[in-house]
């Protein structure tokens, strides 16, 4: 028989193991790998600031570019996008069907304004990119000192 030294602390250990396990997977999911119930995605997005302009990338694959939709209200930047189910196939059924019609949805909010009426984008291989200029008000201005003798 082997002894094992009692630990009072060992179900309490398991029990801060389970708790951290769980909290890691809820806040360290990948969104973009596992749809919610309904279908919906959030694409991975990668956001940049230059000076004149915010840059944004979306990974949507999958849908046609007509089915994109961009909204930019009250410095919040909505992007939706929208897969269309194929039809069945007659005279046969589906052995395995993972393929399914899904939507991809994300929303920011921007750090600040943007000239909405000059955005820019382009979708290209499963990719969206935006350009968003900055509005004038918030771009960094130079103003030059006068020295007086």
């Amino acid at each position: 028989m082997t002894l094992v030294r009692y630990n009072p602390n060992r179900s309490y250990l398991s029990m801060q193991d389970t708790m951290n396990s769980l909290v890691n997977a809820l806040f360290n999911s990948e969104l973009s790998d596992t749809a919610a119930d309904n279908g919906e995605y959030a694409p991975r997005m990668d956001m940049k600031e230059t000076e004149d302009a915010f840059c944004v990338k979306l990974t949507m694959p999958g849908i046609d570019k007509d089915n994109i939709d961009i909204s930019l209200t009250d410095g919040v930047l909505t992007v939706k996008g929208e897969t269309k189910e194929d039809d069945e196939n007659e005279g046969g059924k589906w052995l395995v069907r993972e393929h399914k019609h899904f939507t991809y949805y994300r929303s920011v909010r921007l750090p600040s304004e943007v000239q909405a009426d000059k955005a820019e984008a382009e979708y290209k291989n499963g990719v969206l990119l935006l350009t968003l200029p900055k509005a004038e008000e918030v771009k960094p201005k130079s103003i030059p000192v006068k020295i007086s003798d």
